[in-house]
């Protein structure tokens, strides 16, 4: 299914305008050549400015109008979602990270959407790309990335107990991969496809290269071995703790340091 993100960049929260948000609607229409979007996903990078309610509500207003057809939100903690469900909000999904190294929805956030009829879109499911065979068996790398997320992502290894804990499971999941003749990716979105309430993962490709390796993972069943064989190394985590996004939530902080909160201007 298509879907697309709205994100309102940082500077622009006090003064977006409801034809603001249409005329980003009606771009997004245009570029993917569609007549409705199926999904828009809403995110506002700080609630307690501007009118986040108000730019909801003019969501609706689009949707009603047929050029929207389900509305969802993005990396919101269930004490961020829960005033709009509150106030009438038909949400269907949240999009958050997820994966074998970040198993932040797990648990209470996954019960919140389970009671509240979302479903959980999984970004980072293969951490940027680390938790791929080209990683298994590789010397640290340390910082230095030309490419953001693998910053993002490194510096979640070093949440999750650091690359020593890392490789050894990255061991874990090439054993699994080989039983199946599968390949390491395809056992870490298959072990994040099977976690209660997930709706499906997200996977980022430049290319049609790997769309083989990607449609096998519906092919994947893991059993109780596999997991028992995963869960012992995931049992020494150390993280990342805390809520949904709260770790890149925190501007100052090493995490979100990284981010880029005004792309919507980029060229």
């Amino acid at each position: 299914m298509w879907h697309t993100k709205l994100v309102p960049d940082l500077d622009r929260l006090e003064t977006i305008t409801p034809a603001g948000i249409e005329a980003v609607v009606d771009r997004s229409l245009k570029r993917l050549c569609l007549e409705r979007l199926p999904l828009v996903q809403f995110y506002w990078w700080d609630l307690a400015r501007g009118r986040p309610y108000e730019v909801l509500s003019c969501l609706k207003d689009i949707q009603a109008k047929g050029k929207i057809g389900l509305l969802g939100v993005n990396n919101w903690s269930e004490a961020a979602m829960q005033p709009f469900i509150d106030a009438g909000f038909d949400l269907v999904s949240t999009q958050v990270q997820y994966s074998l190294l970040d198993n932040r929805p797990a648990g209470a956030f996954s019960r919140w959407c389970a009671g509240n009829r979302m479903k959980m879109l999984c970004y980072g499911t293969l951490a940027g790309g680390f938790l791929t065979g080209r990683w298994l068996g590789a010397a640290d790398p340390g910082y230095e990335f030309a490419n953001r997320s693998l910053v993002k992502y490194r510096l979640i290894i070093d949440e999750f107990g650091g690359w020593a804990l890392f490789q050894q499971l990255m061991e874990a999941l090439a054993a699994v991969a080989r039983k199946h003749g599968a390949t390491i990716a395809a056992v870490a979105a298959r072990w994040v496809l099977d976690r209660p309430q997930v709706g499906a993962v997200i996977i980022g490709a430049r290319t049609a290269g790997r769309l083989a390796e990607t449609v096998s993972i519906f092919d994947l069943q893991l059993d109780r071995d596999d997991r028992l064989a995963i869960d012992a190394v995931l049992a020494q985590r150390r993280g990342p703790n805390g809520g949904i996004y709260e770790l890149e939530g925190d501007r100052s902080g090493r995490h979100g340091r990284i981010m880029k909160y005004n792309l919507g201007r980029a060229p």
